[in-house]
């Protein structure tokens, strides 16, 4: 389970590691952005598979929190 603040990134943190990452939003509305480019707006019930080799920030777009179920396979 993760938790992204309202209007704030996570941490201001870009995350990047080796496998696949499977986000599944629960409540709120979300941006990922991959790459440092083209962020992508997810609303509640989105779900969303990528190479997490690839640089990705999470931010909430709602004036409150963002939950999510995320899943992580690494090699």
């Amino acid at each position: 389970m993760a938790t992204i603040e309202s209007h704030r990134d996570d941490k201001s943190v870009e995350y990047r590691h080796g496998g696949e990452e499977f986000i599944y939003v629960m409540a709120g509305d979300l941006e990922l952005t991959l790459g440092g480019k083209n962020p992508r707006p997810q609303k509640k019930e989105a779900c969303i598979y990528f190479n997490s080799d690839i640089p990705h920030t999470l931010k909430s777009l709602l004036n409150e929190p963002t939950r999510c179920l995320v899943m992580l396979y690494t090699v």
